[in-house]
């Protein structure tokens, strides 16, 4: 299936995207445009679109915690409760419903490009000042926090704002 679904992907690519380039424009000013995904559907059964494009994932907020690793957090002279207050953040979230969870799929695509973190860890490192924004290298899956943080709502207020304003690769 991994195949099929690699060229599926590049089939829907091409179909919605490539070839279609002036029907996206048009769109984009207000026009309706149909494509004919049938065949590439055929392809699939209704388990495997179901896997492929409609799964929910879940993000395991113990998970998450447990991918953590803090360094050069001791080299910084003052560091405040950054660490410590992440740990909490993320704990939160993983107690606050679907919103929770929504921040917390949020937080694993900003760190690491993906909603799946399967068993790779996260690098958090020390930020320049408290006054900077979160930045997160996808690649590497290293993320640089902000030191001296006084509260979770300041560290999710930067962090929401970092998610809301990345790019890809480096956010």
């Amino acid at each position: 299936p991994a195949g099929r679904a690699t060229s599926i992907c590049s089939y829907i690519h091409r179909t919605l995207i490539a070839s279609r380039r002036p029907a996206l424009e048009a769109m984009k000013r207000g026009f309706v445009f149909a494509a004919d995904l049938r065949p590439a559907l055929a392809m699939f059964t209704a388990e495997e679109l179901t896997d492929m494009y409609l799964r929910q994932v879940w993000a395991d907020p113990d998970q998450i915690l447990r991918s953590f690793v803090f360094e050069e957090w001791n080299e910084v002279e003052t560091t405040g409760r950054t660490p410590e207050l992440l740990a909490e953040l993320v704990a939160k979230w993983g107690e606050s419903g679907a919103i929770g969870q929504k921040r917390l799929t949020q937080f694993l695509i900003w760190a690491t490009g993906s909603d799946d973190l399967g068993d790779c860890s996260i690098t958090v490192q020390p930020g320049p000042s408290a006054a900077h924004l979160p930045v997160a290298s996808t690649c590497s899956r290293t993320i640089t926090l902000p030191p001296n943080l006084g509260t979770i709502a300041a560290l999710q207020e930067k962090l929401v704002v970092a998610f809301n304003n990345g790019a890809f690769g480096r956010m």
